[in-house]
């Protein structure tokens, strides 16, 4: 999560060195959004509560500005991996996913939870999607990427490059970075 109570720009490059060091496949990292009834939401919500709505607005265009240079720190440092552009994304900017392919994520997910319990699996407010059968998601999806000017990939196999030649070479998989 990006974005999360206290965390610091050292804390993401932290995160992106370990993403690297664990030789991982597949990244999804999308901001926090806080939501009632959580410990930290509420510890969040209660902090910015005094906001306002012109403050609360830049705030998420931060946060939304923030998540898309890691998007885009994580594709130049990791290389061939899967990096997902979230439906977090979509819940602070509207087009946010179409942006986040376009700044790195090479992945949509659907959303595979029957839509009618949709309602009581929400993360955060504002999840985007929670009403939509299966047809209307994979349309909402395939419109997206087309916005966004990428080609659609449905049924094929998702392994990441990396992982094709990681699998090659397990025994450079966990090595440090001095040994490589």
């Amino acid at each position: 999560m990006i974005g999360l109570p206290g965390q610091t720009l050292w804390d993401l490059a932290g995160d992106l060195e370990f993403f690297r060091l664990i030789g991982a496949d597949m990244i999804g990292m999308g901001p926090y959004l806080p939501q009632d009834g959580t410990p930290i939401g509420d510890q969040w919500l209660a902090r910015h509560a005094s906001e306002s709505s012109e403050q609360s607005a830049q705030y998420r265009t931060e946060l939304f500005e923030l998540s898309c240079r890691m998007i885009a720190l994580s594709r130049i440092t990791l290389g061939d991996v899967n990096i997902s552009a979230t439906t977090a994304l979509q819940a602070i900017n509207p087009i946010g996913r179409e942006i986040a392919l376009g700044r790195g994520a090479n992945m949509l997910m659907p959303i595979l939870t029957p839509t009618k319990y949709r309602e009581n699996y929400q993360l955060y407010q504002g999840k985007p999607c929670i009403d939509e059968g299966h047809e209307e998601c994979r349309n909402c999806l395939s419109t997206r990427v087309m916005f966004a000017d990428k080609d659609l990939a449905l049924f094929d196999w998702g392994d990441p490059p990396h992982y094709e030649r990681v699998k090659l070479q397990p025994e450079q998989q966990h090595q440090s970075p001095q040994a490589q």
